[in-house]
């Protein structure tokens, strides 16, 4: 890791780029770590959050929802399996599948997973666009 340098001269100007390219080099080094710790590749997240959303719109829904989801037979539920089965390793349960989740909650691409809360069904996602 990089190690900053105090800022010397008095000019604002040159103290202001100066804590502007040290900001630059935290922020990315945070998101480098952020993907490192990412339990899937961000594109295959993308697909599997473009995927809930065709399913669920704005609607809040549960690990257990995208569960049963996965038992149908039509063309979204078989993509969503295929998607899940790429973003998770092993066998696919609803433990899993809630933990997974919890682990991506923020921004891929055009679509933001959203941690809304838990109430007594589990615990409530929601995927905006």
């Amino acid at each position: 890791m990089k190690t900053l340098e105090p800022v010397q001269g008095n000019d604002i100007s040159v103290q202001l780029a100066t804590m502007q390219t040290r900001l630059d080099l935290i922020l990315s080094e945070v998101r480098a770590l952020r993907l490192e710790r990412l339990p899937a590749d961000p594109e295959l997240i993308e697909i599997l959050l473009a995927t809930i959303y065709a399913i669920f719109d704005d609607d809040e829904f549960t690990s257990f929802f995208i569960f049963d989801e996965c038992s149908g037979n039509n063309k979204n539920s078989v993509r969503l399996r295929a998607v899940i089965s790429g973003c998770l390793r092993g066998e696919l349960t609803i433990r899993r599948l809630s933990f997974f989740l919890s682990k991506i909650c923020g921004n891929y691409g055009v679509y933001t997973l959203i941690y809304c809360g838990k109430q007594r069904e589990g615990h409530y996602y929601k995927v905006t666009r």
